[in-house]
């Protein structure tokens, strides 16, 4: 049968809807309250299932599916983009209590609160911003709301983004290897650099990088580190990548991060990676080469400086790899955890 509209709604939000189990024909006859209290009489108590826990964000998904929420982010859209006094009165519409954060965590009306924010005045966009404060964490784990907060850090100065960064600090929440989370920390370090705040984040965070230059979501952390990080922070990762050559572990994920620190280190850590690069034996050059991230490691190898890059490509082709072969065939890169909108 064709599924109904509703539950179509439920399952584009990311949650069931009803009691979170699909009903076909026959069960819908057995879903009343007399059958459904009959069935309990009948069925030991240690067989009955038990109430699923509500999920985090799920009162904030279930929202996307009411209509006055939806006409409402709709027709605060409409007003900002008229401008003049329509927009003036969205903006202090927008304002209410409790109604940044409501719309935040809906499709539509993410992007709503991310104009306004573009268009209000320094005064009244730190307004807007504290409608989220003590959600942070919560508003970091939606698919809509994050863009949002990456918003606040991209026009709020980073003393006015201050109540971000020390939300993330405070919680026992591991952003950096979350979806959403590590794309948070990026723009942090991109508008905020390694202040105080998120110095303490680095300092806990870089205790893990050299699990971090490998997992899926925490290697754009330590390349944004790379960047826009301090000096002590980057030889933290330049020290684990180093550890990851001397055991031949550099995987996809990790050559990225090896291009990066090629990139943006110093004289010095460029030798200490050629360094680890020529000690891999023959073992280790093949096995990387013919991994994913053999191209990548073979652009990092051409941004050394001479006389080490030429050494380096001399290494490889003793071991029976060269460039240009079947094995440094460059491989694609998928951004998006750059993603801001």
């Amino acid at each position: 049968p064709k599924t109904p509209p509703a539950a179509a709604q439920g399952r584009a939000a990311g949650c069931t809807p009803g009691t979170g189990s699909t009903m076909g024909p026959s069960s819908a006859m057995s879903s009343t309250p007399d059958s459904q209290s009959a069935l309990a009489e009948k069925e030991p108590a240690s067989r009955r299932r038990r109430p699923k826990a509500r999920q985090p964000g799920l009162q904030e998904d279930r929202r996307e599916a009411a209509p006055g929420a939806r006409v409402l982010a709709a027709d605060l859209m409409a007003q900002l983009q008229k401008g003049g006094a329509a927009r003036a009165s969205a903006l202090n519409t927008l304002q209410q209590p409790g109604l940044v954060r409501s719309l935040g965590f809906q499709q539509l009306g993410c992007r709503v609160v991310q104009l306004a924010l573009d268009l209000a005045e320094r005064q009244d966009a730190v307004r807007l911003a504290q409608g989220l404060r003590g959600h942070i964490v919560e508003a970091i784990k939606s698919p809509h709301c994050n863009y949002v907060v990456q918003k606040f850090i991209k026009v709020l100065s980073p003393q006015e983004a201050e109540f971000v960064v020390r939300e993330i600090a405070d919680a026992r929440f591991q952003c950096v290897r979350h979806e959403y989370g590590c794309r948070i920390l990026c723009r942090l370090l991109e508008h905020s650099g390694a202040e105080s705040g998120m110095a303490r984040i680095l300092d806990r965070v870089l205790a893990e990088a050299e699990d971090l230059i490998k997992d899926q979501f925490g290697h754009y952390v330590m390349e944004s580190v790379l960047e826009h990080g301090a000096p002590h922070h980057r030889q933290r990762i330049v020290a684990a990548l180093q550890a990851s050559l001397t055991r031949g572990s550099l995987r996809r994920n990790a050559a990225y991060v090896l291009e990066k620190a090629i990139w943006y280190g110093t004289s010095e850590d460029r030798v200490k990676l050629a360094t680890g690069l020529l000690a891999l034996p023959r073992h280790g050059a093949d096995a990387l080469a013919w991994s994913q991230g053999g191209g990548v490691v073979l652009r990092a190898i051409s941004q050394l400086p001479e006389p080490w890059s030429g050494k380096v490509r001399e290494h490889l082709r003793s071991a029976g790899i060269r460039a240009g072969s079947e094995a440094w065939k460059p491989s694609g890169r998928k951004g998006r955890h750059a993603r801001t909108t």
